[in-house]
C-alpha cells in the first residue's frame, strides 16, 4: 500500500517559508487614492485552444475581440472570426510543446484588433489590454501601438491578473493587499512600483467592494481613474467590466472546442484514433 501521509517537519518548513512571504508591511504613505476619471474603455483580449494534440503536430484555434464601453453603460463589440492553424515541428518551443507558439499567435491577433481600434479612438479613451505592456511585453508592435494612442490623446493600460513582481523579495500584489487591509486603507487605491520608458507600473485595487488587486501598467496615471470608473459591475467588482466582457466573448470554451474537434475528426477520420489514455484513467478515478 502506498504511504500517502505528508511529513510533518516538511509541512512546518513550508509554513515557515510562507510566513516570510505573505506579509503586509508596506508603509501607509505608499498608498495613493485613485480619483475617478471620465473616458471610454476600449478593451481587447483573445482566446485560444489546442483542438488536436498529435504529439509532433497540433491543430490550434484562436480569436480576438474588442469591447468599447463608456460610463453610461453603452457597449459595442466586434472581433475576428475563429482562426485555425496547423502547427508542426517549427512551432515546438523550449518547453517541448506548442504553448509558446500558440500564445504568440493569439497575441498577434490581439495586436491586430488593437491596431484597428486606433481609427475609432477619442481623446481621453483608454485601451485596456489583458496582461502587461511593460518589460518583455513591450516589443516593436506594442511600441507602435503606444505611440498611436498617445498621438490620439488616449492612453493604454495593461491589467495583469497574475504577477511575479516583488517588493523586497515578496509578492507585490499580495503584499499591497495585506498592507492596505492592516492599515485600514479603503479602495480604490494604488501603489507605485516603478517606471520603464514612460510606462508606469502600479498595484491597484479599483473598487471598494473588490477583494482583488491587480498589476497595472499605464501610459498615464489618469488611466487608473478611467478603469476604476468602469469597475463597478456587481459580478466583477474591482475588475474593469469591458475586459471581463471581451474575455467572455472571445474565450474558446469547452463545448465550442469539442464541436471544432469533432468537425476536424469528421473531415480527417484517422484522428479518431488519436486518443489520450489519460482521459481513460481519469474517467475511472
Amino acid at each position: 500500500m502506498l504511504h500517502l501521509e505528508y511529513l510533518e517537519d516538511e509541512l512546518d518548513a513550508v509554513v515557515a517559508s510562507l510566513a516570510r512571504q505573505v506579509r503586509g508591511d508596506l508603509p501607509p504613505d505608499l498608498f495613493e487614492d485613485i480619483p475617478g476619471a471620465q473616458g471610454r474603455v476600449i478593451a481587447v483580449d483573445g482566446g485560444s485552444a489546442i483542438l488536436i494534440d498529435g504529439g509532433p503536430f497540433a491543430v490550434a484555434a484562436a480569436r480576438a475581440g474588442c469591447v468599447t464601453f463608456d460610463i453610461s453603460g453603452e457597449v459595442g463589440s466586434w472581433g475576428t472570426p475563429i482562426r485555425l492553424r496547423f502547427m508542426g515541428g517549427d512551432d515546438v518551443g523550449d518547453r517541448g510543446d506548442f504553448s509558446e507558439a500558440l500564445t504568440a499567435w493569439r497575441k498577434s491577433l490581439e495586436m491586430e484588433v488593437a491596431s484597428r481600434a486606433v481609427g475609432d479612438v477619442l481623446p481621453g479613451d483608454v485601451l485596456a489590454i489583458d496582461g502587461a505592456i511593460s518589460g518583455s511585453a513591450r516589443d516593436a508592435a506594442m511600441e507602435s501601438l503606444i505611440s498611436a494612442f498617445r498621438a490620439a490623446g488616449a492612453d493604454i493600460a495593461g491589467v495583469s491578473k497574475r504577477s511575479r513582481m516583488a517588493i523586497h523579495g515578496r509578492p507585490a500584489v499580495l503584499g499591497a493587499v495585506l498592507s492596505a487591509s492592516a492599515s485600514g486603507k479603503t479602495p480604490p487605491w494604488c501603489v507605485h512600483l516603478g517606471e520603464n520608458g514612460g510606462i508606469e507600473t502600479w498595484v491597484a485595487m479599483l473598487h471598494p467592494a473588490s477583494r482583488h488587486a491587480f498589476r497595472i501598467d499605464a501610459t498615464d496615471r489618469r488611466a487608473l481613474g478611467v478603469l476604476a470608473s468602469a469597475s463597478a459591475d456587481p459580478v466583477y467588482p474591482g475588475y474593469p467590466y469591458p475586459l471581463a466582457r471581451v474575455h467572455n466573448e472571445v474565450a474558446l470554451h469547452g463545448p465550442l472546442v469539442e464541436r471544432l474537434r469533432h468537425t476536424l475528426m469528421e473531415r480527417c477520420p484517422p484522428l479518431e484514433r488519436n486518443d489520450d489514455f489519460h482521459a481513460v484513467l481519469d474517467g475511472n478515478w
